[in-house]
């Protein structure tokens, strides 16, 4: 693992950090740097991988035209959302394409227990937007239960 950001440009399109810029961003890593690591960890599952997002997060930091922002927990922040595009990034992160390994050890149906307990969770969740949107459930119910029927 790195301690400290090589702030030397890494295309031919992106010129050199200005020394006060390069400092910020050393800075910004050595702050930054693990927390940014442990996020993407838990959107990537793979520290490898995880650890090549942020690089190249660092990257796009040190290649950005645009400053980061004053603020330390802005400039956090901003790394945070670019971080999350680069997770998902097809081009960045390379994501498996065979899902019948991954799901292999789960049930194929669901046991009536497990059932019984999504439907409590599907009510308990239809009350509070219905709660969020002020209108009544069982109106809402209601309706549900004609457009189940014309549509039948």
């Amino acid at each position: 693992m790195m301690d400290r950001i090589d702030v030397r440009p890494a295309s031919s399109q992106a010129g050199p950090l200005s020394a006060q810029s390069a400092e910020r961003l050393d800075r910004l890593f050595r702050l930054y740097h693990q927390q940014l690591t442990a996020f993407t960890d838990t959107l990537i599952a793979d520290s490898a991988k995880a650890e090549d997002v942020v690089m190249e997060v660092w990257l796009r930091a040190a290649a950005s035209r645009r400053p980061l922002p004053a603020d330390d927990g802005q400039a956090y922040a901003w790394l945070r959302a670019v971080t999350a595009r680069v997770a998902v990034d097809p081009d960045v992160v390379e994501l498996p394409t065979d899902w019948t390994t991954t799901s292999a050890g789960l049930p194929t149906t669901p046991s009536a227990e497990d059932a019984a307990l999504a439907g409590l969770v599907l009510q308990k969740v239809r009350m509070v937007v219905h709660a969020a949107l002020d209108t009544p459930a069982s109106s809402a119910a209601a309706r549900e239960a004609r457009v189940s029927e014309v549509a039948a």
